[in-house]
């Protein structure tokens, strides 16, 4: 129910009153002469209403399907009688509709960013938003990332205050942010989204078996890659989420150059489902997060992936986001 004591919602109130009384379709309908449409050539919606029925038709050249003619069909309302719209009443009428647009305009833009403070121990040197649906992975991986859907904001190093704005309301976004210690030591923290790929309800809590299984899943897999281990585990005993970390290190073929020497490292989130007694993996759900190859004297020494950096939405609420004193391996790269 509307709220009709909020100015925002009055528009709104009195475009959902045109649009019941049919007096919308009306709008559009160019009328030369009493109970007549004009006839332009152009698409339009006609109304035309008998007794108490009311029916609409989609005329693409002015006829009607019901065989009405070229000038199209004629408006009647429940009692049979002609209705016309006069000229200078349309925009009065129109004028409600606009003004519905531009306050859910308003609205809207007001909640399209996110702002924050994010604290940490080290100093800030960078902070972006990704979004993961349209990002490309291998982009966001780079050292110095360059996304069209990589966002930057507005970073005060001192504070920790935050601002990203040009957001979509209904995206979830994950946060990355670079921070630099005491000695020159940078480390990347990358936010990720442990929710699963799908609504779910809760089920009973997760066991030991559980996770002991999962967790040896991934670590014994026949895969091409020969470090694999779960960094995050997200689940109850029917649905899991698990963020996990790929390294390949030993020598491969398409290796640049054929010297050797190169690392392929990846995070990726699997989603596993417990059917008929058993786990099983879905299947073509995996999200790649970071797809990185290079030699390995490049790779980051301290890349870590934090959950509660991940599945933000924009908000008029701030955030208050706390990043760990130093880097852990049990999330992600570290160095000793």
């Amino acid at each position: 129910m509307v709220n009709v004591g909020n100015n925002r919602n009055i528009p709104k109130l009195i475009a959902a009153f045109l649009i019941r009384h049919k007096i919308v379709s009306l709008l559009f309908l160019n009328t030369s002469r009493k109970g007549h449409t004009a006839y332009s050539g152009k698409p339009r919606i006609v109304t035309e209403s008998t007794g108490k029925v009311t029916r609409s038709e989609f005329c693409p050249f002015g006829v009607s399907p019901s065989g009405g003619a070229k000038q199209g069909m004629t408006t009647r309302n429940p009692a049979g009688k002609h209705v016309m719209i006069p000229l200078m009443i349309k925009p009065l009428l129109l004028f409600p509709l606009l003004l519905a647009f531009s306050s859910a305009t308003r609205a809207e833009s007001s909640s399209s960013q996110l702002t924050g403070t994010l604290h940490s121990p080290q100093h800030l040197t960078r902070l972006v938003a990704v979004d993961r649906q349209s990002a490309d992975p291998l982009k966001t991986s780079a050292e110095n990332p360059k996304d069209p859907f990589l966002y930057e904001a507005n970073l005060d190093p001192a504070t920790g205050k935050f601002s990203i704005p040009n957001l979509l309301p209904s995206h979830s976004y994950d946060l990355i942010a670079w921070t630099t210690d005491t000695h020159g030591q940078t480390t990347r923290w990358e936010g990720v989204n442990m929710d699963y790929h799908r609504p779910i309800n809760p089920a009973s809590p997760l066991t030991d078996a559980d996770r002991s299984w999962l967790e040896n899943f991934v670590k014994d897999m026949p895969s091409f890659y020969d470090k694999s281990r779960v960094l995050h585990m997200a689940a109850d005993h029917q649905h899991a989420t698990l963020l996990v970390e790929l390294t390949r290190t030993r020598d491969f073929h398409s290796e640049k150059g054929g010297k050797g020497g190169e690392i392929i490292y990846r995070a990726e989130l699997w989603y596993f489902e417990n059917l008929f007694g058993g786990w099983n993996k879905d299947k073509n759900t995996e999200k790649v997060l970071v797809r990185w190859r290079g030699n390995g004297t490049d790779l980051p020494k301290n890349w870590q992936f934090l959950p509660q950096l991940g599945a933000l939405s924009p908000s008029d609420t701030p955030l208050k986001i706390s990043l760990p004193d130093s880097p852990d391996p049990q999330n992600g790269l570290a160095a000793p």
